[in-house]
């Protein structure tokens, strides 16, 4: 009777596990007003751009920045003239997206093996992934929409379905370029191994991926320069993306890994070469050679590990000993246990309420043409998202005119220099212009300064209006 129940009850068990940590996590996440992570308040910024040009189509009007992938942001215009508020989309959509890749998992896995467990494994394993998490709690609302796509890109693929896949992909090259950058890099060696399995060269699927590409390529045709120059960037400087590091994902992850090579092994010994093989295979490579932008693609390794670490979990179940069972119900409970803490110990804005709220009191005692100077990049997006004000941002603004170079200099000078350096660069914008010391700060020589004058007005003492004349 006991092996009965643990045969059939213990999918929906770690189910139910699984909903449980996905609701304790949402906790976090609506429980503070400062929203966690980085990027809401750039989002939020972008939405209000392609909002301003959504009935004109004209790109132009965008600021440098952000003048690149425009389906997200042109879907999110949209819909805010429809019904949506961009404070709702930002506080619940990404709750609602991050549950996609685990579905599509679950989905796929499940019908493919038919069986549940399988599916349930690959879900609960995307669920309480530390990786995932750090996706989740960054706000990486591109990205993970990216996975999703590139994860029915795959499933479309398995299911000869290519007119589908055809045109997910077209839509990936306008949501996310270096997820569709990785999926082609995985389709296209895929296509060699089906070669050699079959003798024929799938020409089919190869055309119509091509034909998709080359449409979707085309609307890029007017940001080209911008677009070869940040690749000729991202290329030369050897850019990992701002992400944990891989050392740090082996500290986090190395049980799963582990897992994940011996379900691949599995695959490799019978001889089973499908895609999502080659997959987990791309990705390990991509990242033993520290390609482009290697350490964001460590979100889609992680995808595939987890994959072929619930391969090995569904074997061990399969197991004729009971032990199996026993042991792979008390790895999700550890595992679980282990994410629980995680996030007690991270789940933190990166900034306090009082900044936050300091922050949205900008536009209330500065001038509506005024200029807010950031030093701290933590506050960069907030500055962007919640001051209604234009901003000076570290290679985030038209209006930023230092190097990085002049930067570091502004930093080891007193405040005498810092105000000529000040008078100097901004004065022939004929603008007010704003600087706020925050908590973060780094350590600034303000000694001898004669330009700095402090404003009032509550929590927002240390914003000091600077005279450039």
């Amino acid at each position: 009777m006991k092996k009965k129940f643990l045969t059939i009850r213990l999918p929906y068990i770690i189910l139910g596990l699984g909903i449980f940590l996905w609701l304790f996590r949402l906790r976090y996440f609506t429980s503070s007003i400062v929203p966690l992570g980085y990027d809401p308040g750039m989002y939020k910024e972008i939405f209000s751009h392609y909002r301003n040009i959504i009935t004109s189509f004209d790109f132009s009007l965008l600021p440098q920045w952000i003048r690149h992938e425009p389906l997200l942001w042109i879907l999110a215009a949209f819909a805010n003239k429809l019904w949506v508020s961009f404070d709702r989309m930002l506080t619940r959509w990404i709750g609602i997206i991050n549950l996609i890749p685990g579905i599509l998992l679950f989905w796929r896995f499940k019908s493919k093996s038919k069986n549940l467990r399988r599916g349930v494994f690959a879900a609960i394993l995307y669920r309480t992934s530390i990786i995932q998490y750090q996706v989740f709690y960054r706000w990486y609302f591109k990205q993970t929409l990216g996975v999703s796509i590139m994860l029915l890109i795959i499933i479309m693929g398995e299911k000869k379905k290519l007119f589908l896949q055809s045109l997910l992909f077209f839509f990936l090259i306008l949501l996310h370029k270096h997820t569709a950058l990785y999926t082609w890099a995985i389709l296209g060696i895929y296509a060699v191994v089906e070669r050699i399995q079959t003798k024929e060269l799938p020409w089919k699927k190869i055309l119509s991926r091509t034909i998709a590409g080359w449409l979707a390529l085309l609307i890029y045709i007017p940001l080209r320069d911008r677009i070869m120059t940040e690749a000729v960037k991202a290329v030369g400087d050897g850019s990992g993306g701002d992400f944990i590091t891989p050392t740090m994902y082996l500290k986090y992850s190395w049980p799963i890994i582990l897992l994940s090579l011996v379900g691949a092994w599995w695959r490799i010994r019978n001889k089973f070469f499908d895609v999502w093989l080659v997959g987990y295979s791309v990705w390990i490579l991509w990242i033993l050679f520290s390609l482009v932008n290697y350490n964001r693609t460590l979100v889609f390794l992680d995808v595939f590990i987890l994959i072929f670490a619930a391969y090995s979990l569904f074997k061990i179940v399969q197991l004729r000993f009971p032990i199996g069972k026993y042991l792979v119900g008390i790895l999700f409970l550890g595992w679980s246990a282990y994410y629980i803490v995680y996030i007690n110990d991270n789940a933190l804005p990166l900034i306090s309420q009082e900044e936050f709220i300091s922050i949205k009191n900008i536009h209330k005692i500065t001038e509506p043409n005024a200029l807010v100077m950031n030093t701290h990049r933590n506050y960069s997006p907030w500055i962007m998202g919640r001051s209604q004000r234009e901003y000076i941002n570290p290679g985030m603004a038209d209006s930023d005119l230092w190097t990085h170079q002049q930067r570091n200099q502004w930093r080891s000078v007193d405040g005498r220099q810092k105000c000529d350096i000040l008078r100097t660069t901004y004065a022939k914008l004929s603008r007010p212009l704003y600087i706020r010391l925050w908590s973060q700060q780094f350590v600034e020589n303000l000694s001898w300064w004669y330009c700095f004058f402090p404003t009032t007005g509550g929590t927002t003492r240390i914003l000091f209006k600077v005279s450039l004349q």
